[in-house]
């Protein structure tokens, strides 16, 4: 073997190593991170070595540690549920400024007629950038957006083809990084010290002037697609699915969200939220008689018997609570369901069909419920547990038998015109808790 070749043997086992996914957490905390300006010569020698393919084996390599870590892509994350402890979400604005950096050496010394430098009378450097190729695209991608989670297999391996073909008549955009007045080595010096803080501040500096340019097409167009990528990491982030447990009253559902939240508490989630019945934005409508300020809005268990009469204006609760189900869904859940949250409810819109009573509904409005119910956001899956009348009724007694056997036939009624109701038979305290763990994990693996 060549020096050359041994030497660019030596540097890919050294960064394979550092990126190998079971060294997530030590490289990108301790090897990668500490070492940016050593791992971003040895992506020049390989460049220079002209082995693209090891470049783009560590571009990958470094998307499989950030697809490991959100649980996003190849359900890979389901290897940390085994035992893997979970990862620190500021090496994320690691990563992004590794990733931004490796593209950006990756374009300059791989696509020569995408980056080209000249000087003009102020001495001020410029490079072009064509925002329509796919890999330009990505760069544009980790540039602007929070997160690059939703970068697919399929589009990556679209991108690294795209590559491979000389990219010749394409429009330009120009970009003018160095109105930013940022020195590059800060950057660099920040990733090194794991100064999360300056790294978030130079990121903010870098998108808020990047819209701002001499030509008023080419600012049309940056601030055009900051936003479409913004919006897209508001409204489009890859979020775990979320659940609602429910039940017949007395079956033990108070019990289960306690042990739920002691099994999963350390566990790859990064947080375990509990809502009860609904979003909250809107009032309870008895607050709103007393003219005082609702004050349910962390979830808390509480040991009151249900109603068992139905208010007035029956038809004015319903929509009521569906606005409230509805915005809510864009201004509180979207928020909660972020990363790595798990998102459980305590009740939701489902139970207003099976006891509508309960919300103050007469039972004569529950076709209104059911024509609802499928045009509400709801959760992904919807858990219910029932067990046998008896049994419910001595446990607890605040519904009759009879009753209790209506909403069970109810539930089973419902499930069969929806996949998203799963029905869960209370056996003991243990064995229910695992089945229900066991479905949250197994839809969760299964999610695409």
């Amino acid at each position: 073997m060549s020096e050359s070749n041994s030497l660019k043997s030596d540097i890919y086992q050294k960064i394979a190593y550092q990126l190998n996914g079971n060294k997530i957490k030590h490289s990108l905390l301790h090897g990668v991170s500490c070492n940016s300006n050593y791992f971003g010569r040895d992506i020049d020698l390989m460049i220079r070595y002209k082995d693209r393919k090891a470049v783009l084996e560590i571009i990958k390599r470094v998307f499989v540690a950030s697809e490991i870590k959100y649980k996003v892509i190849h359900k890979s994350w389901a290897y940390w549920i085994i035992g893997y402890k979970k990862i620190e979400s500021s090496i994320y604005d690691i990563e992004i400024d590794l990733l931004w950096n490796i593209n950006y050496r990756f374009l300059k010394l791989t696509e020569p007629k995408l980056l080209s430098f000249h000087t003009n009378k102020n001495l001020e450097k410029r490079f072009f950038i064509d925002p329509w190729n796919p890999f330009v695209k990505m760069f544009l991608i980790l540039f602007f957006s929070k997160r690059y989670n939703h970068l697919t297999e399929k589009r990556f391996k679209e991108t690294i083809d795209f590559i491979s073909i000389n990219a010749t008549n394409v429009s330009i955009i120009e970009t003018r990084l160095e109105s930013l007045k940022i020195d590059s080595n800060e950057l660099l010096t920040a990733i090194n010290k794991n100064d999360i803080d300056r790294i978030k501040t130079i990121r903010n500096e870098v998108r808020l002037a990047s819209l701002f340019f001499n030509h008023f097409f080419h600012s049309i167009c940056i601030i055009v697609i900051s936003s479409i990528w913004k919006l897209n990491s508001i409204f489009c982030v890859p979020a775990l699915p979320y659940f609602s447990l429910s039940e017949v009253d007395g079956v033990g559902k108070s019990t289960q969200l306690v042990l739920i939240e002691k099994k999963l508490g350390n566990s790859i989630f990064t947080k375990i939220i509990f809502k009860h019945w609904r979003p909250n934005l809107l009032k309870n409508i008895s607050e709103i008689r007393k003219n005082s300020l609702a004050d349910n809005k962390t979830y808390q268990i509480k040991n009151i018997p249900p109603r068992r009469e139905a208010g007035k204006l029956g038809i004015l609760r319903i929509f009521y609570y569906y606005i409230d189900f509805l915005i809510g869904y864009l201004l509180v859940d979207s928020k909660l369901r972020n990363g790595l949250n798990l998102v459980i409810y305590d009740r939701h819109f489902v139970d207003m069909i099976i006891d509508p009573v309960r919300f103050g509904i007469h039972k004569n409005h529950s076709i209104i419920l059911q024509l609802l119910f499928y045009i509400t956001p709801k959760p992904n899956y919807m858990l219910y547990l029932i067990g046998e009348p008896e049994e419910i009724f001595n446990r607890k007694g605040e519904l009759s038998i009879n009753e209790i056997r209506d909403q069970q036939f109810n539930i089973k009624k419902l499930n069969k015109l929806s996949r998203r109701i799963i029905i869960i038979r209370n056996a003991d305290i243990d064995t229910t808790n695992n089945e229900i763990l066991l479905n949250i994990y197994e839809i969760i693996m299964n999610n695409n």
